[in-house]
């Protein structure tokens, strides 16, 4: 699942650092491994179980990547694609199992049970782990962009009014 945060105004490159190693701490401090080999960002990985702070929703996550750029024109964003392999399986297992158990069931009820199952193993968790995720975005570039300014003054320069 991919998705962003737009940064206004335009942020200085040590406000995108430290957006960024905020972010990475707070996953980190939840027991993700979390490096920073990606220009301009970082990939992380989740435990299945937590060391760190509760996970809550972030426990659906298995691992993701996290950018701040700009691309053509368009302005400033932290971008993240966050995977969900672990729930996938998990959907296709539950699948898998109501296909085996329901062979001799309607075919319109099998299908209802399955998107049924999809939906409560997949979807709800998904949506759930990217409005945490989203928060913990916001939360961090909010921190960092609202410590200090974008655009800092020039000493001594005159004031025209």
């Amino acid at each position: 699942m991919i998705g962003s945060w737009p940064l206004s105004p335009q942020p200085t490159a040590r406000q995108t650092r430290d957006i960024l190693f905020r972010l990475g701490h707070e996953l980190a401090a939840r027991g993700a491994r979390v490096h920073h080999d990606v220009i301009g960002g970082f990939r992380f990985w989740m435990p299945l179980l937590s060391h760190g702070k509760p996970l809550g929703a972030l426990h659906a996550i298995t691992s993701g990547r996290v950018t701040i750029g700009a691309g053509a024109g368009e302005p400033w964003r932290v971008r993240y694609d966050l995977r969900f392999s672990v729930l996938g399986v998990v959907a296709v297992l539950i699948s898998a199992g109501l296909i085996e158990t329901g062979l001799h069931w309607p075919r319109a009820r099998l299908l209802d049970l399955l998107a049924l199952g999809w939906i409560l193993a997949y979807g709800v968790p998904c949506i759930r782990a990217m409005r945490t995720f989203r928060r913990l975005v916001r939360e961090s570039a909010l921190a960092v962009t609202a410590r200090e300014p974008a655009v800092r003054p020039r000493r001594n320069e005159p004031i025209v009014g």
